[in-house]
């Protein structure tokens, strides 16, 4: 009994919706609040906008990508050929005297730093317990490593190979001919 008043409950629902839908089986315009069609030009107009503004965002982040990649490329080069002016706060002076060639005790010296420090500390975080600014920690170990090279020939190791020095050749496989 339960069940039959629900379905006819529900049919009375169903009737009514009908009945308040036009031809079209759509809700007439005067019922439906806030609710406007378009015209097909409004349309085009609107979709138009939205396809500028999209491309106008999708121009500008291949610009922003683009001199993010140059930039990376620019500091990396100089960081293969071991210019020190791209040591940065973040990094720690394990990897400074890894990435120049110097001796880490070397650079600890010249920070007048002793091993009280966790040995991963960055930059940054010595200059805060230090109370000195991470620039004028930076700039004594730019200072530290070019002394220490002037003592110490550097020689990058990523150099790029002339034309005349080619991989050495393999020996061919036994039993193979070699071409």
């Amino acid at each position: 009994m339960e069940i039959d008043s629900a379905v006819f409950s529900k049919e009375k629902y169903n009737d009514k919706i009908l009945k308040s839908q036009g031809e079209n089986g759509l809700e007439n315009d005067s019922k439906a609040v806030g609710v406007q069609n378009l015209s097909l030009r409004a349309k085009f107009i609107l979709h138009s906008v939205l396809l500028v503004v999209a491309l106008l965002g999708v121009f500008f982040a291949a610009r922003a990508a683009i001199g993010a990649v140059a930039a990376f490329q620019h500091q990396n080069a100089l960081a293969r050929t071991g210019d020190v002016r791209t040591i940065r706060p973040w990094m720690t002076v394990p990897y400074i005297a890894h990435e120049y060639h110097v001796p880490d005790h070397y650079l600890y010296e010249t920070l007048n730093i002793t091993r009280d420090y966790p040995t991963h500390s960055t930059l940054q975080t010595i200059a805060i317990h230090a109370h000195h600014p991470v620039n004028e920690l930076i700039h004594k170990l730019q200072t530290a490593i070019t002394a220490y090279r002037k003592q110490h020939p550097f020689h990058p190791q990523f150099q790029q190979r002339s034309p005349s020095h080619s991989l050495p050749k393999r020996q061919p496989t036994p039993g193979r001919v070699a071409y």
